[in-house]
């Protein structure tokens, strides 16, 4: 695998509109590391939106904890982003998540691409 592209997750999101354009998505998932660096690899989040005009600005605070050899590691991120909507229920997410906290883990900035088709 390339040393750019390190996991691939599965999980479930679960959204609270409060209005037409403000909005809470609250995930939790399962994360495969492809260079296998750790076992096991959970993460939570929120993540809040507003929309202005026709683009949603996102900020979210995700939390990950992982496992590698009975030692755990954790990191807490801030993750300011947007998203495209291209067609209804298809949606892209970009995000910058930046590391502020952590245990036995390093501080890390990152990039996030995700792909979101709801099926109603």
């Amino acid at each position: 695998s390339s040393k750019y592209l390190q996991s691939a997750g599965i999980g479930s999101i679960f959204t609270v509109d409060y209005t037409d354009k403000i909005s809470s998505d609250f995930n939790a998932g399962y994360l495969l590391d492809l260079l296998q660096l750790s076992d096991n690899q959970y993460f939570i989040g929120i993540d809040n939106g507003l929309y202005i005009g026709n683009v949603q600005y996102i900020l979210g605070l995700n939390y990950l904890q992982s496992q590698k050899d009975k030692k755990i590691s954790k990191n807490l991120f801030l993750s300011p982003g947007i998203t495209v909507e291209p067609a209804k229920n298809f949606l892209f997410v970009l995000s910058m998540p930046i590391s502020v906290y952590r245990k036995n883990d390093f501080l890390t900035k990152s990039f996030t691409f995700a792909l979101t088709i709801t099926i109603n």
